[in-house]
């Protein structure tokens, strides 16, 4: 597939979704055995890794013996004697500025999401850049992206600082609803920050006027990030972006401190049977917990990570519910014959709640229609506990954004 694909705009060809644990270890000279001598990147489905052909590194002008003191980039890895491996460690903004591309239309993206009943969206990239902003408002300005959209990435200016860490607007063209989010903050799974650099960026966001919402996937990232806020106590609105591993024993630590997680539990059903394998017996305890978290009050909302994740809510819904692998196997699941730990599952209403929340407050009330509001309606095509039993499928017959059939 790579040998025929047909180029990119920008000559080279790209694949994604890889993952070592279906395809083996792979770095440039692993992809120019299978690509031959084309230019050709290879995304990890976790969206963390890049790994670049020779022909791509060639282009770019990273082909060569460098000094690991004079690295153009900390993303760049390098072998042993100082040349690139093809693997790139969350680079893509870097990549970027090497190789500048136009960015993606949003429409069909815009029109997906509609047609699955969501009317609003977070964008977790970190730091985007201008092209993003005006991309993002380009596309809310003409309707291609209508769904309300919440920025993780964008730096907050001095104007748009708040002292009581409300959430401060981004000013878009006329008819856009982009706010600006809680500062994202990744706690890199190959490298994480020290103790003192992630107590700085903490500090960064609030003196932003800022919450966080903060990537952790591993129990290392987590300890780490709990500790941090030992120093620099959370506020409203900090929240743990994943939370893929929590083991009991710090369930409390972050009901204590006041933080909303936002989870994947379709993750399970993506490649549960992966992600268990790397766990080990924890997974059965640790892996995207959920209903342990709404039982010790921590506020909780289930979101996809899409492109990374399942899409649809629909089917993240199912996860919660019956938390199975691809192969059968279940997660989390009390008195199953695979599993004989605690429960986590939850019932399909409350994890339809757990997406109903306002797109600032995770895990809170959820919003309803009332008087005077611009509202957002997801109109069935069944009665809600019959479209409930019918899950995966998508129950939606059209959506409404701010008083605007977006989908019929």
């Amino acid at each position: 597939m790579l040998r025929t694909a047909p180029k990119g705009p920008d000559g080279s060809v790209r694949a994604t979704g890889y993952s070592e644990s279906l395809a083996g270890k792979l770095d440039r000279q692993a992809l120019d055995k299978l690509a031959g001598n084309r230019s050709v990147r290879v995304q990890h489905r976790s969206g963390a890794l890049w790994i670049l052909s020779s022909a791509a590194l060639r282009t770019l002008g990273l082909l060569h013996n460098f000094d690991q003191a004079k690295l153009p980039h900390p993303s760049l890895e390098l072998d042993a004697i100082g040349n690139p491996t093809g693997r790139v460690w969350r680079g893509d903004r870097w990549l970027r500025e090497l190789a500048p591309a136009k960015p993606p239309q949003l429409s069909r993206v815009g029109h997906e999401l509609a047609r699955l009943g969501i009317t609003g969206i977070t964008d977790a990239s970190p730091e985007l850049d201008t092209t993003a902003l005006t991309a993002f408002e380009a596309a809310q300005r003409t309707g291609a992206l209508p769904q309300r959209l919440q920025l993780l990435g964008h730096a907050a200016s001095p104007a748009q600082v708040s002292p009581d860490l409300a959430v401060p607007r981004v000013r878009c063209a006329a008819g856009g609803q982009s706010k600006i989010g809680p500062r994202k903050i990744v706690l890199a799974d190959h490298q994480l920050p020290s103790y003192n650099a992630l107590v700085a960026e903490l500090l960064v966001a609030r003196s932003e006027g800022r919450a966080v919402a903060v990537h952790s996937v591993t129990l290392d990232s987590l300890a780490l990030l709990l500790a941090a806020f030992e120093a620099v106590p959370p506020v409203i609105g900090d929240r743990i972006e994943h939370a893929a591993v929590i083991p009991q024993a710090l369930v409390a630590d972050i009901a204590r401190f006041g933080l909303a997680v936002v989870t994947q539990p379709g993750f399970i059903a993506h490649r549960g049977d992966e992600l268990g394998d790397d766990l080990g017996h924890a997974k059965d305890t640790d892996l995207y917990r959920v209903a342990s978290l709404i039982r010790a009050g921590i506020p909780l909302a289930l979101s996809s990570d899409a492109p990374y994740g399942p899409l649809s809510p629909w089917q993240v819904i199912h996860a919660a519910q019956y938390r199975r692998t691809p192969t059968g196997a279940t997660i989390g699941v009390s008195g199953s014959h695979r599993s004989t730990y605690h429960d986590e599952t939850i019932d399909p209403k409350q994890a339809l709640m757990a997406y109903l929340a306002p797109l600032d407050s995770p895990g809170a009330a959820p919003r309803r229609i009332v008087p005077g509001v611009a509202a957002d309606i997801v109109l069935l095509q069944t009665p809600l506990v019959r479209a409930l039993e019918q899950i995966p499928r998508n129950p939606v017959r059209a959506t409404m954004i701010a008083g605007s059939w977006i989908h019929q």
